[in-house]
């Protein structure tokens, strides 16, 4: 009983260990003065990185290229998906370079990019720049990443306007590209039209005005249409050819901007448009995942099955072809034989008729996208408007000075009591 009443004597209820902490209290509070103090010298030891975006909208602005009758085929997402690279291209980095003061704005491209210090300048500028596309909006948000707050903003700003303008004169110079070649297209088609009908009149001149009969006329006509028919599925068949061959040999991060297609919306322009939402996807999943890796498996098998299926829709498409191609060869040789009554004189008449009527087609047409042209110089549609610039970044990214200098006193304080009871 005696040492159980000893025992309880030497025992410390929560008062007497609130009257030491009290007591020690200097060495709680420099325990923890201590740790928040490397706590704040390990948070700002670091460099502080800042991040500033500027947005821009893109519209589309396609009916240049439909005037030059280009022959590509492709989705407005892959188009605006191609503008994230020109924004980083180094045409345009020359100019945020020199708008920025970095090169002399007399140097010419070729000087530039025959100096590898001028280069590894433009690579610098380059490693700071983010682009993303939101598919819904149209819109581009450049992103710029550096030590350097002020340089985020500037730099940021400074390449939306530069590439407003670089687009600005893109379509310019597409647009007086498209100008001149339907210009050129016109001066022909007006050259042939009145050498043909010369030709015409002086052959009927010196043939007492001949006449060729209806019969042959129409014979003439339609088998002229029929081996323009025949060019151009002797063309499709080629293009086909091609895009099989190509499909065939590409590997998993292939894709194709212009398959052969029949019209838009067909279901081979379907199937492309899933394959190129995979092969981006598949370029977006991490480097370091290998071929073996489940994910990549379960899309390289996708990608597989919907090339599988465009090769089976082609091989379709080319059976049409083929057919086609076989009744047309028959009915031109038909014609042909038929072609035979007519004299060397009528057969060439018929062809400078042919020319006369061929050409003033082709003048209308081009006469006709020659206006658009004009109309396109007088719209001045800017394809690219910034909405929103970039503002002055206030704190680091990722900043968390506050939250360890917090967790470096609490450390702190829990060290100081155990120091301080013990």
């Amino acid at each position: 009983m005696d040492t159980d009443k000893q025992l309880k004597k030497y025992e410390l209820d929560f008062r007497d260990y609130g009257y030491i902490l009290l007591k020690r209290k200097h060495i709680i509070i420099f325990s923890m003065l201590l740790t928040a103090l490397f706590s704040f010298i390990f948070a700002t030891s670091k460099t502080p990185v800042y991040q500033s975006s500027t947005s821009i909208k893109i519209e589309s602005s396609e009916e240049v290229k439909n005037m030059m009758m280009s022959a590509y085929s492709y989705t407005p997402y892959m188009a605006l998906f191609s503008e994230l690279e020109v924004i980083k291209s180094y045409p345009v980095m020359e100019l945020v370079a020199k708008e920025l003061g970095y090169l002399d704005p007399e140097l010419t491209s070729s000087e530039i990019r025959a100096s590898e210090n001028y280069l590894e300048l433009l690579k610098s500028i380059q490693d700071q720049i983010t682009t993303e596309l939101d598919e819904t909006s149209s819109i581009i948000t450049i992103t710029i990443t550096s030590a350097d707050n002020e340089l985020t903003k500037k730099l940021a700003n400074t390449i939306a306007r530069v590439y407003q303008k670089y687009r600005r004169q893109e379509s310019i110079k597409r647009t007086t590209e498209a100008k001149e070649f339907i210009s050129r297209q016109l001066d022909k088609a007006e050259k042939t039209i009145t050498d043909a009908e010369n030709k015409l009149t002086e052959l009927k001149e010196k043939n007492s005005l001949f006449a060729v009969d209806d019969e042959i006329k129409f014979t003439s006509a339609r088998l002229m249409n029929l081996e323009v028919d025949l060019k151009d599925s002797i063309e499709k068949k080629s293009d086909i050819l091609f895009s099989i061959s190509q499909i065939s040999k590409s590997g998993p991060e292939d894709s194709f901007s212009r398959p052969y297609s029949e019209g838009t919306g067909s279901a081979l322009g379907t199937l492309n448009s899933k394959l190129l939402e995979l092969v981006l996807e598949r370029k977006r999943l991490p480097i370091d995942y290998t071929s073996e890796h489940p994910q990549i498996k379960i899309i390289d098998k996708q990608i597989k099955d919907i090339k599988d299926e465009m090769v089976k829709e082609l091989k379709n498409q080319l059976t049409g072809i083929l057919y086609k191609e076989k009744s047309l060869s028959d009915e031109i040789k038909l014609l042909t034989s038929k072609g035979g009554e007519m004299t060397s004189l009528q057969r060439e008449a018929l062809a400078y008729e042919r020319d006369i009527k061929i050409n003033e087609d082709l003048l209308s047409f081009f006469k006709a996208k020659y206006q658009e042209v004009q109309l396109k110089e007088t719209e001045q549609i800017e394809e690219a408007t910034i909405v929103k610039m970039a503002m002055l970044p206030t704190s680091p990214l990722g900043d968390k000075t506050k939250t360890t200098v917090l967790l470096g006193l609490i450390i702190g304080l829990v060290f100081g009591v155990i120091i301080a009871i013990i």
